[in-house]
């Protein structure tokens, strides 16, 4: 079964009887599914309970896996979502197979193979909606909406969080998930070093980097890290600048202070600490009516709720957004209109290639889509000569003007007799 929990710190071995074989193989399983991050276990493990329910139903073992049978659900799901879902039902049962020490079920099983690629092939009919995107104009008519709620006395702590994680989304290419993990000390302003949050100076005009110690596509520790860049023409909005680092720096993290929550003074994270600190506050946390001991970060369906939120306070229809749309409008409006080469983009927005965002998150604006066919314009112009050169709409004026020459009496409008 997948494990949702593992994937953190592994606990010292020395507290635990040495010849203990229970206590290492927990370690061991802890650590062949650490392979798999936290949120891609938690969904494998909803379509394995389905896949698990089925091969009951049908009275077969799960293991070694039947072909018919996963043909069978693999059919019975196609039917009811996308491909791009089902590719993750189907990794579900291959990454259970191989944690199993089984093959490969669609190398060992053509049958089911085919199934899988021909799912592929037919999209059942249908095909999957793009997400919406955060875009400038969104994220603008956001700081609009605060600062008409600010005036009128309703700004609560939601929307304040959200403002701000939202211009961290989109400025940082993030997702809904790694905005819930970040930490106080995550963000670093470049004035203070290692030890922002600790002795700190003022932050204003500064740039920011953070520090994303868990991400769905970290590969031997590896951390992202994003830099929040302070323009040198600020946009403002109601006396605000809008930029992520200014609206941590005046708001946000001035906001925290106030209530209690501040970076720890035992925190030890450094620029080279791979784990997530444990002792700190999330960046993002919780406000609930009840007082607790320890803070809570927000879930990925809190920042889903805000984006819809702020759609529609913005006059935008909600359906669309999730919360990957800061991860999407952020490449979209970094290589707007080469304003950014796409690998420049694709690497400081935490991509290994421009490859996956081109051919998955790029959403184009009206100047890009006419781009090809202007291009191919030019081409025939230029072959036809300066001779046969002219707008379309002076053209056909000079054509309807010369017919009425030819034919005063012809009317202009056409009758029916």
């Amino acid at each position: 079964m997948w494990d949702t929990h593992v994937g953190r710190c592994m606990p010292d071995a020395d507290r635990f009887v040495g010849s203990s074989v229970e206590v290492w193989s927990t370690l061991s399983s802890d650590l062949v599914q650490s392979f798999w991050s936290r949120g891609t276990r938690a969904q494998y493990q909803g379509w394995l309970s389905g896949f698990l329910t089925f091969c009951a139903w049908c009275a077969v073992p799960a293991l070694p896996l039947d072909p018919f049978v996963f043909t069978q659900w693999i059919t019975r799901v196609a039917t009811q979502y996308a491909y791009s879902t089902v590719q993750i039902a189907a990794s579900a049962v291959i990454g259970f197979c191989l944690m199993n020490n089984f093959q490969h079920p669609l190398k060992q099983h053509g049958m089911c193979r085919l199934a899988v690629d021909a799912v592929r092939r037919v999209k059942c009919g249908s095909t999957k909606a793009l997400r919406a995107a955060l875009d400038a104009h969104f994220v603008i008519d956001i700081w609009h909406a605060v600062a008409r709620l600010r005036a009128r006395g309703t700004l609560s702590i939601v929307n304040r969080r959200a403002r701000c994680f939202t211009q961290l989304a989109f400025e940082g290419a993030l997702r809904g998930d790694e905005i819930c993990n970040l930490k106080i000390c995550d963000v670093v302003f470049c004035d203070c070093g290692p030890r922002c949050g600790l002795a700190c100076v003022s932050h204003d005009g500064v740039d920011a980097y953070v520090f994303v110690r868990i991400h769905k596509t970290s590969r031997g520790g590896k951390v992202k890290v994003v830099r929040l860049v302070v323009p040198e023409a600020a946009t403002i909005v109601d006396g605000e600048s809008v930029s992520a680092a200014a609206c941590l720096a005046s708001d946000w993290l001035p906001f925290l202070r106030e209530h209690g929550i501040r970076r720890n003074s035992s925190c030890q994270t450094s620029y080279s600490t791979r784990f997530r600190c444990d002792v700190c506050p999330e960046l993002f946390p919780t406000f609930p009516s009840a007082p607790r001991e320890c803070s809570r970060a927000i879930d990925v369906s809190a920042v889903t709720r805000a984006y819809k939120k702020f759609a529609l306070l913005t006059l935008r229809s909600p359906i669309g957004y999730s919360s990957h749309s800061g991860r999407i409008g952020s490449y979209s409006g970094a290589t707007e209109d080469d304003d950014c080469d796409a690998p420049t983009a694709a690497s400081q927005l935490g991509w290994a290639s421009a490859r996956v965002p081109q051919r998955v998150y790029k959403r184009k604006t009206q100047s890009e889509a006419r781009k090809s066919g202007l291009a191919l314009a030019e081409r025939i112009k230029a072959a036809a000569g300066p001779a046969h050169t002219s707008s379309v709409h002076g053209s056909t004026a000079c054509t309807l003007f010369a017919r009425a020459q030819e034919n005063p009496k012809t009317p202009s409008v056409p009758t029916i007799s």
